[in-house]
This record gives structure tokens, sequence and C-alpha cells, in this order.
């Protein structure tokens, strides 16, 4: 009797006529390990220096796939540096090993984990380390627009390369109407509809027909459009013009431009499906839209569900969201979630959940919209890295996520998964997320920073960490 190929519980029957059959049974166990492949955690990109939010994990199996059990695995840092957590397992019942946690290596690039199992050949996981986000800006009222903090690729726009904690100004002369800031570049939208950009380039930002390195002065975006908003990711950004159409340019390694390829552009290219669009959002490495009647479409990125599609995948067109049958009137995308506002006041999020980001009481990450906790309504959304901030209808300001350095304001360090004050009782009318800070300017046109300080991002004039909201320097 020779067992079939698929480990577990085999049968064989003996049948004599007239007598009751007799059953024989047998296990059949899984053979020696024959190959190892990656199971999950592949491809990530997160912060430099910060876990990732999905633990890599591999599969162990014999000749005849079949998951094979009590295999010793080790996972090794091999390109990147970092810090492992548990780089020892055994493989469970379903031939999964899994180290506990990996955190990144400081600097920017890719990173390797290499998996050793004993006779077998070496399997990679990789990861991609960002490095930015450390930077603030803002708009005075009579259009001049100030920026803080790193200044590694001219990101503050100042003509220089040199890091400040508090305001300078960036040169040029334009007066500017909106500003967003990216991994290492920033864009500004002026008066005229014209948009300007400056800081690191090498992907394309800064959309002025070159990939060139650097622009530590504004430089202006090719193409004549005329554009009423601008939004920016880690490195890409997009605007929607005033016929309502979006454009992005930029990196373009997930589809996050939309325009159906994943070529890297150097000045807008429209993103596909004609549709117009009533605001656009970029998140670190996707990007969201809300089109005319209510519906957000997402593209780019889907590893951590942030596009909102049902599974984690990168679409390179824009793909609706699985709303809940209401419209939308609002839409944020941050580092790997999005979220969604409603006429009603009920905000939806959805995507990486690793420190509560989505707000819906929980760390579980979701491929569709879930609601937001805690029953207020809001006005207003937006999100950062790996928090969110909305202002409720009573004018609060309310934040939730990653908070280790203070980045939610509420006077913690502590990790929210619903909605929690932030202190100073300001009414905000717009916000600038950094990595681990946050700012929000109020209506009357006042700037306050909050979270990490350690390039001067927080804007005023020191380098001290701030858990509450305090005034940039003018």
């Amino acid at each position: 009797w020779k067992l079939g190929v698929v480990a577990g519980t085999n049968t064989l029957a003996a049948r004599v006529t007239g007598i009751a059959a007799l059953t024989f049974g047998a296990i059949g166990t899984a053979g020696a390990p024959t190959s190892v492949a990656v199971a999950a955690g592949n491809n990530q990109i997160e912060l430099a220096g910060q876990p990732l939010s999905i633990a890599p994990a591999v599969v162990v199996r014999d000749q005849f796939s079949n998951p094979v059990s009590g295999v010793t695995v080790s996972f090794q840092i091999g390109l990147g540096g970092g810090v492992l957590l548990g780089p020892i397992s055994v493989t469970n019942t379903a031939g999964i090993a899994q180290v506990q946690r990996w955190t990144l290596g400081p600097s920017g690039g890719g990173q390797r984990l290499d998996v050793l199992v004993a006779t077998l050949p070496t399997v990679g996981i990789t990861a991609t380390a960002a490095a930015g986000l450390l930077q603030s800006c803002g708009i005075r009222s009579d259009g001049v627009a100030l920026c803080w903090g790193r200044n590694s690729q001219g990101q503050l726009g100042d003509g220089t390369l040199t890091d400040r904690s508090t305001p300078t100004t960036v040169v040029g002369g334009q007066n500017f109407t909106g500003i967003t800031i990216g991994g290492a570049h920033t864009c500004a939208l002026t008066t005229a509809g014209a948009v300007y950009c400056w800081g690191g380039g090498l992907s394309g930002q800064l959309g002025d027909g070159t990939f060139s390195q650097r622009s530590p002065s504004p430089t202006a975006v090719t193409g004549g459009l005329t554009f009423i908003s601008v939004s920016n990711g880690f490195q890409h950004s997009c605007g929607l013009t005033s016929d309502g159409s979006a454009y992005c340019w930029g990196r373009n390694n997930f589809g996050q431009l939309g325009d159906s390829g994943t070529v890297d552009r150097d000045g807008p290219t429209v993103v596909a499906g004609g549709r117009s669009y009533t605001a656009i959002a970029a998140g670190a490495y996707h990007t969201c839209a809300l089109a005319v009647d209510g519906t957000v479409y997402c593209w780019g990125n889907g590893i951590y569900g942030q596009l909102g599609i049902g599974v984690n995948t990168a679409v390179n067109v824009p793909t609706a969201v699985a709303a809940n049958g209401q419209p939308f009137t609002g839409v944020a995308a941050g580092g790997g979630h999005s979220c969604g506002a409603q006429a009603s006041g009920a905000v939806y999020c959805w995507g990486n959940n690793f420190f509560g980001q989505l707000g819906d009481g929980t760390t579980a990450s979701r491929q569709t919209p879930v609601l937001v906790s805690g029953g207020a309504t809001f006005t207003s959304i937006a999100a950062g890295y790996y928090d969110t901030c909305g202002v409720t209808t009573a004018g609060a300001t309310r934040c939730w996520g990653r908070n280790d350095f203070g980045q939610l304001g509420d006077g913690t360090t502590l990790n929210a998964p619903a909605p929690t004050l932030v202190a100073g009782g300001n009414t905000f009318a717009g916000f600038i997320f950094g990595a681990f800070h946050t700012c929000g300017r109020t209506a009357a046109g006042a700037t306050f920073c909050w979270g990490d300080n350690t390039l001067g991002q927080i804007g005023d004039g020191t380098f001290v960490r701030r858990l509450t909201p305090v005034p940039v320097i003018p």
C-alpha cells in the first residue's frame, strides 16, 4: 500500500460481499524539506529605523508541497542593518516560521533579510527603508511660504541645504495658497494656479521635466496646466486641474501615478479613467481621489489594504473603494492607510492599522472601510504617515494612531486606536504631517506643531520633543 502524496489520513477499505467492510487507516506524514518560500511580509516599505507592520514569514514544504513542521529556520540581516526579534523560529503544523519583528536599519534604501534552512538554498525577504518627512511648511496670510526642519535635499526651498529650527522664507517671490510636503520634496500652489516644487527630484517628483537630484529653490511644474489643488506622496505628487482632471508625476513603482503603467514621470501625466474629481490625496506610495459622484477611487501600493478594494495588491489605475453605499465628501491618504468622510460626519478608514491609525478601536488592518469609533462627527479629516486627525463638528481636534513621539498631541506617548483629544483647545483648518510630528493651522493663520523635533521640525527654535501643540515662531 503506497500512501498518497498529500500528508494526512489515508484509508483502505476491504470489502467482501455480504460482510461489512473493514477499513484500515494510515497517517501519511510530510517528507524531508525540499523548498522554502516567502509566505508573508515581502517588499514592504517603511521608514528607516522603524519596525515592519507585517512580520516576515516563510513556509517550508516537502517534494509534494506538503508543509513540513518542526524545521528550524534562521533569519539573518543580509543588507541594510537593523534589528531582529526572534531570529530563530521552528515551523508550525502549517510549515510556517516567522520572525517576531524586523526593525529596519537607519539608512534609506533597499534592505534584505536572509532565511536559512539546512540543506536548502537561502531565500531573501526584501524591504525598502524610506528616509524623509522631517520638514514642515506653512503659508503666511500674505501668501509667502515658510519652511523649517530637515533640508538635506533643499526641501525647505530657501536656496540652501541647511537645516532650520525656525521658519525660513521660501525664495522666488511667489504667492501661494496651498502647500504640501513629501519625503524630501515640497510643492505649493500659486494664486494663479501654477504649481512649484523644490527639494529632492531623482524620481521626477518635482515635475519640472528632469530627474535632477535636488533643487533647493522652487521650480515650475511643466505642462502649463492650471491647478486647483496639489498633494505630495513620499516621492510623487498629484494635482487637480480646474476642470477636475487628475494629474500625477514622480515615482511610479507601484502604479501610484494611476496612468496604467509603472514608469516614473518627470512631468504631469493624466490619471487614467477620464473621471472628474473634487479632491485628491497622495499617500506614501498610493493615491486616492474623490469623484464628483462621491465615489472614492484609489491606486498604487495596496500591500496593507490601503486601496480599500478588498485585496492587498497594487493597481495602476483608479479602482473604486468598497463603500457602504453612502457617498463620500472628503478623502485622505497616509503612509499605508486611507480615510474618507461622509456628509453625516462619519469617517471611515482602511489599510494599515499597526498603530491604531484606522481609529476603530483595534490594531487589525482592514481591506475595506471601517467606521472610526467614538461617535464623534467630523467636518474634516487628514491622514499622516502612521496617524490620523480630524476636526469635529464641535470644533475640537482629535487624533489617533501612533504616538511614541507625542504626535497625537494629547500630552502622552501612548498609541491611541480611537480618537483622542488634542490638547490646547485649538480648532485647526488644515494639517501638515511629518513622519513623527504634526502641525495644524488655525483659521486665524496661527500654526502649532507637536511631536518629534530632532531636526527642528516643530519650528519653535528648539530640538525638544513636544507632546502638546506649541506655536511656531513667526
